[in-house]
């Protein structure tokens, strides 16, 4: 959940530099989040169904729009009860700068790499599993 809080805390950073206004950034912010966990649980999904196959995966299987809407609905409704009634971004932003030197510099590359592998990763394995190969032509 802390690479989650990370993740929120470096999208809220970067889109403060664009915007310039705090409630607008931070709602970005946890849409960008809310996005990326969606994706991520997407992944996840696809690799339990590659590797084994049951019911959970097989509903993504046969509703691909369904199943990803409901997911996101939820991932967006936890995450908006985490970010705005739990947690703010002072707390986050104590906590990250806690960590230390080569603890940080790991999060931070896998916060870079992160928004470019996510969707890659999310493409390839979607395809794999609901479709069977993950060309597109």
């Amino acid at each position: 959940m802390k690479l989650l809080d990370y993740f929120f805390y470096k999208t809220y950073c970067f889109l403060l530099r664009i915007k310039k206004d705090e409630s607008d950034t931070k709602w970005s912010a946890f849409l960008y989040t809310g996005f990326y966990f969606t994706t991520f649980i997407i992944i996840i999904v696809c690799v339990i169904g590659l590797l084994y196959d049951n019911s959970f995966s097989n509903l993504l299987k046969q509703n691909p729009y369904l199943f990803t809407i409901t997911i996101g609905l939820m991932t967006g409704l936890a995450l908006g009860i985490r970010y705005y009634r739990f947690t703010n971004v002072t707390m986050i932003e104590t906590s990250y700068l806690a960590t230390g030197g080569v603890k940080r510099i790991f999060i931070d590359s896998f916060l870079y790499v992160a928004p470019f592998a996510i969707p890659i990763l999310t493409f390839i394995l979607f395809r794999l599993y609901v479709v069977g190969h993950f060309k597109w032509w």
